[in-house]
């Protein structure tokens, strides 16, 4: 669902994703001024927490805001953003997805995934506790789904 305010100078574009990151997320566009306010959809050189919603509605969402017109995304978590870091956020949750995949497929248990450093270019990032916590809910879900 979109909502477009046209005031005197802007138009801002209030765009809702519904089963995300959360149930429903927002995003602010200004398409004039090329700019994307991402709220919890976007973390810039930060370890996002993903122990809730869909990793893969939340791909799918970025990938979508990547087709937009911007060239500044204003993240919930980190410094001001272009649109690389949106492909790097989708990078990051792929990598946790492969780790957490490999390790169900080849039977490891849940306690492997405290021996597991934290992947280049994510070890440099800010809360760097999130990591291990991403494993664990994927490692989980995909047992679940197993």
């Amino acid at each position: 669902m979109t909502l477009v305010i046209q005031g005197s100078k802007r138009t801002a574009e209030l765009v809702e994703y519904e089963n995300g990151h959360t149930c429903s997320d927002l995003i602010l566009r200004l398409p004039r001024d090329s700019i994307i306010f991402m709220g919890g959809l976007l973390f810039v050189r930060n370890h996002p927490y993903i122990g809730v919603g869909d990793t893969d509605a939340v791909m799918d969402i970025l990938q979508e805001i990547r087709g937009m017109e911007a060239r500044i995304f204003v993240p919930g978590h980190g410094p001001v953003g272009g649109k690389d870091d949106l492909q790097v956020l989708i990078y990051y949750v792929e990598i946790c997805q492969d780790i957490t995949k490999r390790m169900v497929s080849d039977g490891q248990g849940e306690e492997a995934l405290d021996e597991i450093a934290v992947p280049k270019p994510f070890d440099s990032w800010q809360q760097a506790g999130f990591f291990r916590s991403n494993l664990r809910f994927l490692y989980k879900r995909m047992l679940h789904e197993q």
